[in-house]
């Protein structure tokens, strides 16, 4: 994420260390032809639940990610997978008061 966080232009003068990034799981893509950020991935976990599976991911500097798909998608457990989204589904908030932060790229 230290990478994606580079590319951000904060609306506000906050330190982005002040920061927390974040999407909704159902909103990261696997193995993305394109968008706006990307990351390479170990699969850590799975969590079968039904219909919907999580994907506990874990990035080469150790940053863990969650990941929300359909039951019929899922990789293997132990594999690496490439995860992206775009820059709508992208959230920023300060981490000292939850306020929502605006950002451009």
């Amino acid at each position: 994420m230290q990478l994606i966080k580079s590319q951000l232009k904060l609306e506000i003068n906050i330190s982005l260390e002040e920061c927390i990034f974040a999407v909704r799981p159902e909103n990261i893509s696997l193995n993305p032809a394109k968008t706006d950020f990307s990351l390479h991935t170990n699969i850590e976990q799975i969590e079968y639940e039904g219909k919907v599976s999580l994907l506990h991911l874990v990035t080469p500097v150790g940053e863990r990610v969650v990941v929300s798909l359909a039951s019929s998608e899922i990789p293997e457990e132990g594999g690496q997978v490439s995860i992206g989204w775009s820059k709508e589904s992208a959230m920023i908030f300060s981490k000292s008061s939850g306020e929502a932060i605006r950002f451009s790229i």
